[in-house]
């Protein structure tokens, strides 16, 4: 990988979709860096890099080597153990072997969690006092409801995507987003359609919709929708007028 100009070795840790990047930044006297961070490169964690302090006199040194976690495909979520791996042998060149030291990861153990949105079954009353006489032909609508669909979503989620299908199919193209009865529903010529209510434009049922409320925050968000019947046949005969649709959500 690159970063900031600089290429860096990701080294594989056993588990599928998890690399790790390891630099090294040599101390001085204990306490201050001196010199670069460099990157390890080489087989199996040996570093290749070198860096000279231009010591001629007495000093304590020391090393740091940082790891950090790189995905390099996808990750099951689950808890892991990374096997022991030697990573490199840290010595003072000017004293030849005398002085060294070998640096190794233990056994660590790592949690891999995915970030999720829940959401919940909604009801949208539509109303029981809808007469027949407010429609006035094929797609004129009536009972028009908003409401809203809840999500309560972990941080660090890149995008979210919903979609919505009839139980019972769409009356129409799909893109009309206009539900049709369940079978026990005992009124005729009518279906449910779904908007935006913003826009009153129909949402297309099986068509993957971007939600762009999500900041990549933790918290509780709404997608705002509305519903409304609307005049499907040349009569409409009065009944109970039901429709399910469900919600589907994805998120990456």
């Amino acid at each position: 990988m690159s970063v900031q100009g600089t290429s860096y070795t990701v080294y594989p840790t056993g588990v599928s979709g998890l690399g790790v990047v390891l630099l090294f930044t040599g101390y001085l006297n204990g306490v201050s860096t001196y010199g670069p961070e460099v990157a390890m490169t080489g087989n199996g964690y040996i570093t290749a890099a070198s860096y000279s302090f231009g010591s001629v006199y007495s000093r304590t040194v020391g090393g740091m080597i940082r790891a950090q976690f790189v995905k390099t495909g996808p990750i099951a979520a689950g808890s892991y153990t990374l096997s022991a791996a030697k990573i490199m042998d840290y010595k003072v060149t000017a004293d030849a072997d005398n002085y060294h030291s070998q640096v190794y990861f233990a056994a660590t153990p790592i949690i891999v969690t995915a970030p999720t949105c829940t959401t919940v079954d909604v009801v949208v009353p539509m109303g029981s006092n809808n007469s027949v006489t407010g429609f006035k032909g094929l797609g004129s609508r009536l009972a028009n409801k908003s409401f809203t669909i809840p999500l309560v979503c972990q941080a660090g989620i890149n995008s979210i995507t919903y979609s919505l299908s009839p139980n019972n199919g769409a009356f129409g193209p799909t893109t009309n987003g206009v539900a049709q009865l369940t079978t026990t529903s005992g009124a005729t010529g009518v279906g449910i359609r779904i908007a935006n209510p913003g826009t009153d434009a129909p949402i297309a049922f099986a068509t993957n919709n971007t939600f762009s409320g999500y900041v990549g925050v933790a918290g509780s968000y709404t997608i705002p929708l509305s519903a409304s019947y609307v005049q499907t046949g040349s009569n409409v005969k009065p009944g109970t007028a039901n429709a399910g649709v469900v919600f589907t959500l994805t998120y990456q």
